[in-house]
């Protein structure tokens, strides 16, 4: 204000100088107020259009800056929106999942204890080998499992034989071709096909028989079948090996043989046969009910009016019996495989990096089974998570892994350990976990799926999470394994 009233009087000054002494005014022509109005006036109006010139020019500043700030927090919210759809997405990506609808192990080898192993439910059978199939598997190894698998596929097609429509992917042992494999696999299905009889419609084909890799992310592989394939609604998982019936002809050391006993444990062999469904099938399935079923409509009724089906999984599946889409609707969910974790260790790591990186995986794949709530981060902001999860890392109640033999395990099962300990789990791995070394032996190509089955076998029994700790080499996977309910 004093600011103002100096400038007011600098006008005043000037133009009184300027007035008196440059133009010259004579005051005997002019009454006072005359005089007043001549000499205050035009500084007076100058201050007054230099008062209003600051005022729209700080108004015309703070309306830019209000907008410039505005643009920043429209263009801040756009990219923290655009973060936070990445966010959603990547961590739906990351918590896909399968179901296990079905479930059967044959010929698992025991060499510990029977009840880690042996389970029998209507949907769910673990069965331990017999000396007579195993005396078989080791004459004619070429052979096994070719009855194993007509068995299989038999007691699939009476539980649920829409499954024997989807593709079938198989790993199987390595030295054997592929073609071979697939080939096994088909007459062996079309043996149970047969069984079937006038049962099997003769406008239904069989799915496609498929490859599988061997990975230490197995359970990425199985995931990704449908999270790649909308279309697909579920598939069947084949994994066997006959390490046992391979042993004869073994030209192996004693040292090596006893070597990689302690790693892999004794020469085994198992048969590993899945139902996975996309956790879109239910949904599916609900809405082939609303739908007319093909020819319902009149024979009048032009083709624009009648039910169109949109491709996919729906089309796939709409050519099924009705009675069989029924089964398969109501086949019960046993437990849900969820994406895992897994890191390669550096060749020589102290104890402590080796919990560190276990830790690590532990907490990666707790967010992939939604087991953990992660925090969105958007420069220095961190959001709490908005929901509690139903089930967390600490309801875990059982650890499937293949560490090693008794001899070897313990630094293996002690980061594994410490890293439980640290996330919060009270869970002890030797007395509640199923070392699978231990107890099947060496299953081969067919250790990561057994693994698995045995994982689907725990969680539905216990109706808490699972977790499948796979060792390869220098890799490590985490994964865990759900009840249905989660």
């Amino acid at each position: 204000m004093i600011k103002k009233l100096l400038l007011l009087t600098v006008f005043l000054a000037l133009w009184i100088a300027l007035l008196w002494f440059a133009i010259g005014i004579d005051i005997a022509k002019h009454g006072n107020v005359s005089l007043v109005a001549i000499h205050l006036l035009p500084p007076l109006a100058v201050w007054a259009g230099w008062l209003g010139w600051r005022a729209w020019r700080a108004r015309t500043k703070d309306a830019d800056q209000a907008a410039e700030a505005e643009a920043k927090r429209a263009t801040l919210e756009k990219q923290r929106a655009e973060r936070r759809a990445e966010f959603d997405n990547e961590l739906a990506e990351r918590r896909a999942r399968v179901d296990f609808r079905w479930l059967q192990v044959r010929d698992v080898s025991k060499h510990g204890e029977a009840e880690h192993l042996a389970v029998s439910t209507d949907d769910l059978q673990v069965m331990l080998l017999d000396e007579e199939i195993a005396e078989l598997a080791a004459e004619a190894p070429a052979a096994w499992p070719g009855t194993q698998l007509t068995e299989l596929f038999t007691a699939l097609s009476v539980r649920c034989p829409a499954a024997l429509t989807f593709p079938v992917y198989v790993l199987g042992p390595s030295e054997r071709a592929f073609a071979d494999l697939a080939e096994m696999v088909r007459v062996a299905r079309e043996a149970a096909v047969s069984k079937m009889g006038s049962a099997w419609p003769t406008d239904i084909t069989l799915g496609a028989v498929l490859g599988l890799q061997q990975r230490v992310a197995s359970p990425q592989d199985l995931i990704d079948l449908c999270a790649t394939q909308p279309e697909l609604p579920g598939a069947v998982v084949l994994a066997f090996e006959s390490p046992h019936a391979n042993q004869a002809k073994s030209e192996e050391s004693n040292n090596a043989k006893t070597q990689r006993e302690q790693w892999f444990g004794k020469a085994g062999q198992a048969l590993v046969g899945m139902l996975l469904t996309s956790p879109a099938l239910p949904g599916v399935l609900a809405q082939l009910d609303e739908i007319a079923p093909a020819g319902a409509d009149d024979v009048m009724t032009p083709y624009w009016e009648r039910a169109q089906l949109a491709p996919g999984m729906i089309t796939v599946l709409a050519p099924l019996p009705t009675d069989w889409r029924e089964t398969l609707a109501t086949l019960p969910t046993l437990a849900q495989l969820r994406r895992p974790a897994w890191v390669e260790m550096e060749e020589k790591m102290r104890p402590m990096q080796v919990t560190q990186n276990l830790r690590r995986l532990l907490d990666l794949a707790g967010i992939n089974a939604a087991l953990i709530e992660p925090h969105f981060k958007f420069g220095d902001e961190a959001v709490e998570p908005s929901q509690t999860p139903p089930l967390k890392l600490a309801d875990s109640a059982w650890l499937v892994h293949n560490a090693g033999g008794i001899a070897v395990c313990g630094s293996r099962l002690a980061g594994v350990g410490l890293a439980l300990s640290e996330a919060g789990l009270d869970l002890a791995p030797v007395n509640e976990g199923t070392n699978v070394v231990v107890h099947a032996g060496d299953c081969g190509r067919a250790t990561p799926y057994l693994m698995l089955g045995l994982a689907a076998a725990k969680a539905a029994k216990l109706q808490k999470p699972v977790l499948v700790t796979h060792f390869q080499t220098r890799q490590v996977a985490m994964s865990f394994v759900l009840p249905a309910s989660a």
